[in-house]
């Protein structure tokens, strides 16, 4: 349904947690956020953004996450993978069951060739060329998700429209994410996205006490920050108490509109010392664009750890399922505000030794 905009929030509702349509978690809709330049008969600025009365529980262990956004200039070609409910062919009818199928992203070129002027700015292809693969109706406003090296998802485009189904001669078109992103985070506040380390062979995990972990980790944070010429933070007991609350009970909340940041890791087979994870995070750095003060997802973590505002400390980790262990750490105030990263932000000293 692409006129999103023109209808009521209470009109709809949000389901997730579930591949079955029968098993989903329903959340009513507060606000509907259609993009203001949208053209019913181009569908040019097809994508909307939805926001739910009550905030969506994000869990490790269960099937509700976050997805991270693309960069502005990153490439796209290749595999990648769409969802959706619609039908999976033409003349069928809807499915109950969650269906996935990879399909290749094309280049403008080749996309243009086969729409001519029906393809916009804005807009790509991706399907195959032997057809049989694309999405279909039903399937509008669906995901469709490239995989990182370090297993991390994101979006890079949104179903939109199409001439059939699977046809080989007219594969599949998606609104482009990345030529969106100013105008997405008009209205999502930028937070830190969970990070996966992955070693080839599970084992057991044991895990350190709380308050030693938790020195560890101020000592690693303040080391780091102390190059960016950020204060030194302080261990906060509300901010461990809330971190512990949130890996005790198994699943992490953005937490919007609050004064809280964070950072989250989770590791395989292994109980990490807080250097690590601190390591792990301070390793975006390299994705930073000092020239172009701004939140990036490939940067987030680093951001946050070493935001010159944020003043307390508060982390705790928990043994969870397959040998996992998850490592959150909260931060007051939250780093990564819009419009303030150059001032909270700087180049990494050089000391003389």
């Amino acid at each position: 349904m692409h006129p999103l905009g023109k209808r009521k929030a209470h009109l709809y509702r949000l389901g997730v947690g579930s591949i079955d349509l029968d098993k989903v978690q329903m959340y009513e809709l507060e606000e509907t956020f259609q993009h203001q330049g949208y053209n019913p008969a181009t569908y040019e600025n097809d994508i909307a953004l939805v926001k739910t009365l009550q905030p969506i529980k994000l869990s490790m262990e269960s099937n509700v996450n976050s997805i991270c956004l693309p960069e502005p200039k990153e490439k796209i070609l290749g595999k990648a993978t769409v969802t959706g409910f619609g039908l999976n062919y033409l003349r069928s009818t809807n499915i109950e069951e969650l269906m996935s199928v990879e399909v290749e992203v094309y280049n403008k070129s080749y996309c243009s060739h086969l729409y001519k002027s029906r393809l916009r700015r804005g807009m790509f292809c991706a399907g195959s060329k032997k057809g049989g693969r694309d999405s279909c109706q039903g399937d509008s406003g669906g995901p469709l998700i490239k995989r990182n090296i370090d297993g991390r998802a994101k979006i890079i485009g949104v179903v939109s429209w199409g001439i059939g189904c699977g046809r080989k001669e007219y594969p599949g078109v998606y609104t482009n994410v990345r030529m969106y992103l100013n105008w997405i985070n008009k209205f999502v506040k930028p937070q830190t996205s969970a990070q996966i380390v992955k070693p080839s062979k599970h084992k057991q995990v044991q895990q350190t006490s709380n308050d030693t972990f938790n020195e560890e980790c101020l000592k690693s944070h303040n080391e780091m920050r102390r190059k960016h010429s950020s204060q030194p933070l302080k261990l906060d007991n509300n901010l461990i108490e809330v971190a512990n609350k949130l890996v005790i009970d198994n699943y992490y909340e953005f937490i919007m509109n609050k004064d809280y940041g964070q950072n989250i890791a989770r590791y395989y087979g292994v109980d990490p010392k807080c250097e690590q994870v601190v390591q792990l995070w301070y390793g975006d750095r390299t994705n930073y664009d000092y020239s172009n003060a701004q939140y990036s997802s490939q940067s987030g973590a680093f951001t946050q750890l070493v935001w010159r505002s944020s003043t307390k400390l508060g982390c705790a980790k928990k043994a969870g399922q397959s040998g996992s262990m998850v490592v959150i750490c909260l931060y007051d105030p939250s780093g990564n505000v819009r419009g303030q990263f150059a001032s909270n932000i700087y180049n990494e000293m050089r000391l003389k030794k």
